[in-house]
């Protein structure tokens, strides 16, 4: 287990009372990653004794975890029980401590530390210390893994497609494993075509295993070659190559994933039986996620479509489509009604051709939050996704904004914060923390992540959000000139609104209503959220016509209610009998 640190520990007071410094929902979070382990999973006496210490502690119990109770409610030694005959709780707390020191060695990311203290059966809590974020140092777990994109050695283009497909398969494959963490896509691609250093690679992506492979094709046949080294020494943990026809490239994904895994002494579950797929098909698949990851969702749905067409029974296209119809719906680039019914179909058919897909999962629980504002059920389903897939950055991301949504902030951070170290070069990731900081009304510390997202690329999504901050922070030059930078990119709506409403908070009435007849002209070819027009309305400071809109959104179920829980725009209002009838409508009283 981790040296102590100087953060301070959270424990129950001496009257047995819970004092909180850290969110009770976070230490049971930890506490069903830690019994859901290796560690821990068979032993049935083990997670008894965790269970029971943690949940009295979390009640207000602590005050009665002595060892004569422990031994009649744990150990079933009954009321006749003798602690001084019988050293059953003394032997058991000594292996819960070791189980617990084992599963936090090869667990390095878990957030929170649950420990008992020498002679006290009472667990205490803190929080892990981490490195920073923006500059990791020191040694790397090899448990820390990025699948950098395989290398096409011919001239065919069309093995692009399958190296592309062949890296994502192997990553999501590694991704189910609870023991792992697995860097994203998106950062992994930022050295596709590129050689380095598998040292400094590791280093940028905080990774301490570098999977690397190359790919020949020669007519049907196809070879494929990989190898996993340790990234601080360049060592090779395992090296393959495999020989097998085109059609058979899914078990070489297979192979490949269960032989690095078995290179960390790790175990990867066993492969669900494989339908024969139509190699067109899964081309097409592969087309539509290379369009998804850059953001051209018009272009993903169409490739992901006809690979559903060509193939009905081959379940990723339709988590494809579940996942792009979904995004459009959420960044208010098409209506709701047009395109949720379509997303949620699509996710409903990937689970049941596949019941273990997380991506399915994903975007079924997103639709469950943002759509039909059922928190509680949406949750759930985004922490199945995390348990059928640790390492899913939609997963984490997802699952942490509902918590920001719910101003359970300390939850949320925790997740995002684990998002950001699976994908470190991903402006979405950067942008989601700036979101959940924006929302906490932490102002400086969104600002440094939007920024932080900027230098790793363009985005206006990131722009249209440092816009607001300014906002909120009364900068009215700077975020007229965020917002005037994204005017031209897809959610170019936003920005329009943005811009109205900087107008409207700055003094400036005729630009402001300028913009609404701008957004009301659009609305004519397009399709504009109520919450474009919502935002401009605010700025002006008319209430009344801003819960006119507000009331349109709600009918059209926009995203954007969902800030009302947070959002300083919003505190004029909040005692507002409209305003609290809105508030509970979409469930985040």
């Amino acid at each position: 287990m981790p040296n102590p640190s100087p953060a301070r520990k959270t424990a129950p007071k001496k009257d047995g009372r819970w004092k909180s410094e850290l969110p009770a929902g976070a230490i049971r979070s930890q506490l069903e990653d830690i019994l859901a382990s290796t560690e821990f999973i068979k032993s049935e006496r083990l997670r008894r004794f965790l269970q029971l210490t943690v949940g009295w502690t979390l009640a207000g119990r602590a005050g009665q975890l002595k060892e004569y109770v422990l031994g009649r409610d744990v150990f079933d030694r009954g009321p006749s029980y003798d602690p001084r005959a019988d050293s059953i709780v003394r032997v058991e707390a000594r292996r819960l401590r070791t189980k617990l020191q084992r599963y936090y060695e090869t667990h390095d990311s878990a957030p929170i530390l649950i420990e008992f203290p020498q002679g006290s059966y009472i667990p205490v809590f803190r929080k892990k210390p981490t490195m920073s974020l923006a500059s990791p140092s020191g040694p790397l777990p090899t448990t820390c893994i990025a699948v950098l994109p395989f290398v096409n050695l011919g001239p065919d283009a069309d093995k692009d497609l399958l190296c592309e497909g062949i890296t994502e398969a192997i990553l999501h494959k590694l991704a189910t494993i609870p023991d792992l963490q697995v860097v994203a896509r998106t950062s992994v691609y930022r050295f596709q075509g590129k050689t380095g250093d598998v040292r400094k690679i590791g280093q940028i992506l905080r990774a301490g295993t570098v999977v690397e492979g190359s790919v020949r094709k020669a007519g049907n046949q196809l070879r494929v070659s990989a190898m996993a080294v340790k990234t601080a020494d360049g060592y090779s943990l395992w090296s393959g190559t495999f020989q097998r026809k085109v059609a058979n490239v899914f078990a070489i994904q297979d192979e490949i994933a269960s032989a690095v895994a078995h290179s960390l002494r790790l175990r990867l579950g066993s492969p669900a039986p494989k339908k024969i797929v139509n190699l067109e098909a899964y081309k097409l698949y592969l087309k539509g996620r290379h369009h998804w990851n850059a953001d051209r969702l018009e272009a993903a749905i169409a490739d992901f479509s006809r690979a559903c067409s060509l193939f009905p029974d081959y379940a990723p296209p339709h988590a494809g489509l579940a996942d792009a119809y979904s995004l459009l719906s959420f960044l208010g680039l098409a209506r709701p009604s047009d395109v949720v019914p379509k997303a949620r179909q699509a996710a409903m058919k990937a689970l049941r051709l596949d019941p273990q897909m997380a991506a399915a999962h994903v975007s079924l629980g997103a639709l469950t939050c943002w759509h039909d504002w059922n928190w509680d059920q949406g949750a759930k389903l985004l922490r199945t996704a995390l348990e059928l897939e640790p390492s899913s950055v939609m997963a984490l991301t997802y699952y942490g904004a509902q918590f920001v949504n719910r101003r359970r902030y300390s939850e949320a951070t925790i997740l995002l914060e684990k998002a950001v170290n699976l994908d470190p070069l991903s402006v979405h990731t950067h942008w989601m923390l700036g979101w959940a900081y924006y929302l906490e009304r932490k102002y400086d510390k969104a600002i440094d992540w939007l920024k932080r997202g900027l230098e790793l690329s363009g985005g206006w999504r990131s722009r249209v959000l440092l816009g607001w901050v300014y906002l909120r922070k009364l900068k009215y030059t700077e975020a007229i000139e965020e917002f005037q930078k994204s005017l031209e990119e897809p959610g170019g709506n936003l920005a329009i609104s943005g811009l109205g409403e900087a107008y409207g908070c700055s003094g400036k009435v005729r630009q402001a209503r300028d913009i609404l007849e701008r957004l009301d002209a659009l609305s004519r070819t397009t399709y504009v959220p109520a919450t474009s027009l919502v935002y401009v309305y605010t700025g002006l400071g008319d209430w009344d016509r801003a819960f006119a809109w507000l009331e349109q959104g709600y009918r059209e179920h926009s995203t954007g209610l969902s800030l009302l829980s947070n959002d300083e725009r919003y505190d004029p209002v909040r005692s507002d009998p409209r305003f609290k009838s809105l508030l509970t409508r979409v469930g985040l009283v």
